[in-house]
């Protein structure tokens, strides 16, 4: 027995020598290590001996329960089907981690960057630019909400756009027909989907008139503006009647347009690049000169004098007129009259009572009443229907407005 142990030996020292047995692998031998090809979204994983199972995580981990926690795919032995390599689109770029497991226990990770080109997109009224499309296989878009591609192709008033539609560019201004949210998704060769939603709003201008000036205003993106006397509906209406006029974008200035000297009833049609066209009539009139015609106040003076004797205090106590002047302002057609302050100066024949104050004494909505300090008045003298002129000096909203005004004096003696 013992011979043939030793027989056994010698023989295998020999085919070992010889080189036709291999050597028997240790179980510390380190397990080959997993290629991984990026090329765009697409994976490529190779180099796969004896693999239990594979994760690929987004983000960058260093343990197996941090990649199974964020893993994007897993995928097992039986999977490769005895292969050793292994393909997969990845959703979209950013940094990933694979994790590796072998039979024997053992896990290795790989870090790698999957870089794709994202899509950008401005709304600009009606018109959606997108940019980045260098690679885009079909943009497909849809009125609503969606998650996903499929669900755009499906979707209200789904379109699809392949890259013959815009020349191959990498970049597009898509142009939609109606107001709303909308959900586009492109889709790239390479693999990746990007759905984005977005909001669309047509273009508004805003007709301010002031002083008999129109001013148009919001007007980014002009394409034309067209404007006639009358009432029209469309642009084109406007276009071919007689008179008409058109502005273009080198007039705008500031995002707004001024039009001066215009009176009476007329149609604009405001239309933007987008192709949103805003029709509007307006009735364009002379814009009042002062504060006080916008809203139409009428100022009414009276002037009073209670030269009556009067209980003196004591011999020789001199008891002047007590004159006052009382300032009525009234709204017409039932309108509001404005908070204001009323100062002036009021001119007998021979006397000037400068630096009046008229406080208000009384209110409703249509009318205020106002009348002097007393003291302001107590060094002039009024004669009985005499004439009294009477300046004023009157705010308004911050605008002051010079008025004059007459009142016949009534003398009470």
């Amino acid at each position: 027995m013992k011979n043939l142990k030793r027989i056994t030996a010698i023989i295998f020292a020999v085919l070992m020598v010889l080189g036709t047995i291999p050597l028997i692998a240790s179980a510390d031998t380190a397990a080959p290590e997993p290629l991984v090809t990026v090329d765009g979204l697409k994976v490529e994983i190779s180099n796969l001996y004896d693999i239990h199972d594979l994760f690929i995580s987004r983000g960058t981990y260093g343990t197996y329960r941090l990649c199974a926690d964020n893993k994007v795919v897993r995928a097992t032995s039986a999977k490769l089907a005895g292969g050793h390599s292994w393909s997969y689109v990845l959703p979209k770029p950013g940094d990933y981690t694979l994790c590796v497991r072998y039979v024997d226990g053992t896990q290795k990770f790989v870090h790698f960057t999957a870089e794709a080109a994202i899509p950008v997109f401005v709304a600009d009224g009606l018109d959606l630019r997108i940019t980045n499309l260098t690679g885009a296989k079909v943009v497909r878009t849809a009125k609503g909400k969606y998650a996903t591609a499929g669900e755009v192709k499906r979707g209200e008033n789904a379109k699809g756009f392949t890259p013959k539609t815009f020349n191959y560019a990498d970049e597009y201004t898509f142009r939609f027909a109606d107001e709303g949210e909308y959900t586009v998704a492109v889709q790239y060769e390479n693999g990746y989907t990007h759905v984005e939603h977005v909001t669309l709003a047509k273009k508004m201008p805003t007709f301010t008139v002031k002083g008999g000036v129109l001013t148009i205003s919001g007007l980014d993106g002009l394409y034309v503006i067209r404007y006639a006397a009358g009432e029209f509906t469309t642009i084109r209406d406007i276009k071919y009647t007689a008179g008409s006029k058109f502005i273009r974008p080198d007039a705008v200035t500031d995002c707004s347009v001024t039009i001066p000297g215009l009176h009476g009833q007329y149609t604009f049609a405001v239309q933007y690049t987008d192709g949103t066209v805003h029709v509007e009539t307006l009735v364009i009139e002379d814009d009042p000169d002062t504060v006080i015609e916008r809203y139409g106040l009428t100022f009414r003076a009276e002037a009073y004098s209670n030269q009556m004797p009067v209980v003196v205090p004591r011999p020789g106590y001199n008891v002047g007129a007590r004159n006052s002047v009382i300032i009525t302002v009234e709204a017409e057609q039932g309108g509001t009259v404005p908070d204001m302050e009323i100062t002036g100066a009021v001119i007998a024949r021979c006397e000037t009572a400068s630096y009046v104050r008229f406080g208000l004494s009384d209110e409703t909505v249509t009318t205020k009443v106002f009348i002097s300090e007393e003291r302001d008045l107590s060094g002039i003298t009024f004669e009985n229907r005499e004439s009294v002129r009477i300046n004023l000096t009157v705010t308004i909203d911050g605008e002051t407005v010079e008025l004059t005004l007459f009142a016949v004096a009534l003398v009470c003696c």
